[in-house]
């Protein structure tokens, strides 16, 4: 399907109709640290492999708007990008105090 020169992947659950994104790595910048691309839209974000305390892993992906003030967004590795946690589900901590890296920066929070 072609939508804006655009090669997308759509679905539709209760009425409603989302992109689906096929993030791949492209570059990983360090042990933790990666740029992923997403194969329809070559659209990019950077993302970090986390875990909170329990051990339960988590990632924070950098630069997205509209819901942090400091752009960061926490989520498990299998969520789409409309998913946001705010405490973990192993241990129910809160994950700004319970995995690196996910702590609201202190000139935005």
């Amino acid at each position: 399907m072609m939508t804006d020169n655009v090669q997308t992947a759509l679905v539709v659950t209760n009425g409603l109709t989302r992109r689906i994104r096929d993030w791949r790595t492209t570059e990983q910048l360090n042990d933790n640290l990666f740029v992923q691309t997403d194969y329809y839209s070559g659209d990019t974000r950077q993302v970090e492999k986390s875990q909170c305390q329990c051990g339960k892993e988590i990632w924070i992906e950098y630069g997205v708007e509209g819901f942090r003030a400091d752009r960061k967004r926490v989520f498990y590795p299998h969520q789409d990008e409309f998913h946001h946690v705010f405490r973990c589900d192993q241990c129910s901590s809160p994950v700004s105090e319970s995995v690196p890296g996910a702590e609201y920066d202190q000139d935005t929070a």
